[in-house]
């Protein structure tokens, strides 16, 4: 997780990035301009949209 962060950092203009949300499995990392962001899960991290805490829509899976 700490390393996808600091790639996000690394990506997004001025390194701002967010707690957008907070779920069951951790924080939810993103910009805050697009609300997009990643979160751990028990499967695996997962790259979301979140509208508005403890709303977030799936966007995909970060495979290995």
């Amino acid at each position: 997780m700490r390393a996808l962060r600091e790639a996000a950092e690394e990506m997004i203009p001025g390194g701002r990035v967010f707690v957008l949300d907070i779920v069951d499995t951790g924080p939810v990392v993103g910009s805050i301009v697009t609300g997009v962001g990643i979160v751990q899960r028990e499967s695996g991290i997962e790259l979301v949209r979140v509208r508005r805490p403890g709303q977030s829509i799936p966007l995909g899976w970060f495979m290995r």
